[in-house]
């Protein structure tokens, strides 16, 4: 499952961790689309299709997530850019790890918060998933607070990912962008 180029070096991530990667993306733009578009959730709102459809992309961004660290693990990543100094590196791994991290903790307070008020979560319907915490549970009704900021930290963190590609692509000019583009080789 690792991607090589022809002289046995990783050059490109795994096609499947690029698909990953992308999708990631697609589902996150559209949660933070959904958020924009939601009613506040109060004491006693009803989920509706909006809040349901929000739910659904959080637990798939969580299976998105875990597939892609899965991948990741089976799979050779390209070495740093050459050249790249002991800082870039570190904040690279850093951001990454955080991503993942925030992402996950930020699904998972959400779908904690949802189990908190009763709602049944199901991933696009496809049947209830187990509850992660009573209806009522005061730690659970936490997570409402701490879902939240977390959205803003995540948002955050996709900003220094970007800027991390700007400043490859601007700065630098190396190729690190297109390692991860899905027609790269």
């Amino acid at each position: 499952m690792r991607s090589r180029n022809a002289r046995g070096q990783s050059g490109t991530y795994h096609p499947l961790v690029k698909a990953l990667h992308w999708g990631i993306f697609v589902a996150m733009a559209g949660q933070y689309g959904l958020a924009w578009l939601m009613p506040k959730a109060h004491r006693g709102t009803p989920p509706d299709a909006l809040l349901s459809a929000h739910d659904s992309l959080g637990l798939l961004l969580v299976v998105l997530t875990l597939l892609r660290l899965a991948v990741r693990a089976l799979t050779q990543s390209p070495r740093p850019s050459r050249g790249a100094a002991p800082w870039q590196t570190g904040l690279a791994h850093f951001t990454h790890v955080t991503l993942y991290a925030a992402v996950l903790l930020t699904a998972t307070m959400g779908w904690a918060n949802a189990a908190r008020r009763g709602w049944e979560i199901s991933l696009f319907g496809l049947g209830p998933l187990p509850a992660l915490c009573s209806q009522g549970d005061a730690l659970c009704r936490s997570f409402a607070h701490y879902h939240h900021w977390a959205v803003y930290i995540l948002a955050g963190l996709v900003g220094l990912h970007l800027l991390g590609v700007l400043f490859h692509m601007l700065l630098l000019r190396d190729q690190i962008l297109v390692r991860m583009l899905p027609r790269s080789s």
